[in-house]
């Protein structure tokens, strides 16, 4: 078996922290939310230890995205964006065009 490590995790559906989080923050719907997929790396936000996530439409991604970096070029799919703290605390913001 072979790790790809640095292919990162790939695209995930919303965890049910996020999905709560998209609801109660920007109204959407259980079944806009459901079309929706994440993908997360770790790094670093003001000195400290946080994951980046991005939630992104793949109906508009023409391609595989495995990696976080894949959406760089893909702006006008990323609906949010934010970062997880070493804690659990949620940080989310609507993406105008990430």
């Amino acid at each position: 078996m072979t790790l790809l490590f640095w292919r990162g995790r790939g695209p995930t559906a919303l965890s049910p922290k996020l999905r709560n989080a998209v609801i109660d923050r920007f109204s959407l719907t259980e079944k806009a939310i459901d079309a929706l997929k994440m993908i997360q790396k770790n790094g670093r936000f003001a000195g400290r230890k946080v994951t980046h996530i991005r939630v992104f439409d793949p109906s508009i991604v023409s391609g595989e995205v495995t990696r976080y970096g894949h959406l760089d070029g893909l702006k006008q799919s990323i609906r949010f964006t934010g970062r997880i703290e070493q804690g659990g605390t949620l940080y989310l913001d609507y993406a105008v065009n990430a």
